[in-house]
């Protein structure tokens, strides 16, 4: 290994122990994920456990083109954008923390005005093929809202994603009920929530 890429990194090894909190219950705290994704340098995305490419086959069979889809606990990753545009899906991303959210919001900007733009290949596929894949590009709504009180009615939405949150939802539990009871008190308000498809990465 060059000395260059072993310093970039130990580097990196020393910026994610600094975000690395010491107890689990850290993660309880409503801002703690704020404060992280504040540190974040700019344009930096977290990709918890699994990313797009990874599991883009399973999303792409279960989640019905158009369908409506709720993003829980989305943090800044692209799984949502992504979503969107490979199943035309309409994503409303949610999250406790606005600073994991913005740049989730700018990029999308970034990516409408680089398909408005005249030159842009997806412009032109859609505009050839109106009726085709390319031509329902869906979209995602950032909501800052905490996991354990959505608010939705029942059955607001096809399909709900949800990876890792299970986890951090227990935890703040874990103070006031049993971690089991208080995941499954969780899955129930999901389950409520969606019409026909509850996917869990955890």
């Amino acid at each position: 290994m060059s000395r260059r890429r072993w310093r970039s990194q130990a580097g990196l090894m020393n910026a994610l122990q600094t975000r690395i909190p010491e107890s689990t219950a850290a993660y309880a705290a409503d801002g703690y994920w704020q404060s992280r994704y504040e540190a974040n340098p700019a344009g930096r995305i977290d990709e918890w456990l699994l990313d797009w490419k990874e599991l883009q086959p399973l999303l792409e069979e279960l989640c019905p083109r158009g369908a409506s889809v709720l993003d829980v606990g989305c943090g800044n990753s692209k799984l949502c954008l992504e979503l969107a545009a490979s199943r035309g899906a309409f994503v409303a991303a949610c999250d406790i923390a606005p600073a994991g959210l913005m740049p989730l919001a700018r990029l999308q900007k970034e990516r409408q005005a680089t398909r408005a733009h005249p030159s842009s290949k997806k412009r032109q596929r859609a505009e050839e093929d109106p009726d085709g894949a390319s031509g329902s590009s869906g979209g995602a709504a950032f909501l800052v809202m905490d996991a354990r009180r959505l608010g939705f009615r029942q059955s607001s939405f096809d399909v709900i994603v949800d990876k890792v949150s299970p986890e951090n939802t227990r935890t703040r539990h874990a103070r006031r009920a049993p971690a089991a009871a208080a995941s499954a008190q969780q899955m129930s308000i999901y389950i409520y929530t969606c019409m026909y498809v509850y996917i869990c990465v955890n």
